[in-house]
């Protein structure tokens, strides 16, 4: 297979962000995010930058209620 035929691979953002929501954020601790990323390969500093972004991005805050 040459480079022109083979698809584009997940960068390790998009890799991490969709494991993550494998899971939920209701279940995903950063050290079990950082364990889940050792297992797929991937480093655990990463892992820490990735959850923190992804778990920003994934809790919207409530708008506040109309009086």
């Amino acid at each position: 297979m040459t480079t022109h035929q083979t698809a584009k691979q997940p960068n390790v953002t998009e890799r991490l962000w969709s494991l993550f929501d494998q899971i939920g954020v209701e279940a995903l601790s950063l050290n079990f995010a950082q364990a889940l990323a050792e297992a797929e390969g991937l480093n655990r500093t990463s892992a820490c930058i990735a959850f923190y972004r992804w778990r920003a991005a994934r809790l919207v805050p409530a708008e506040p209620q109309a009086a």
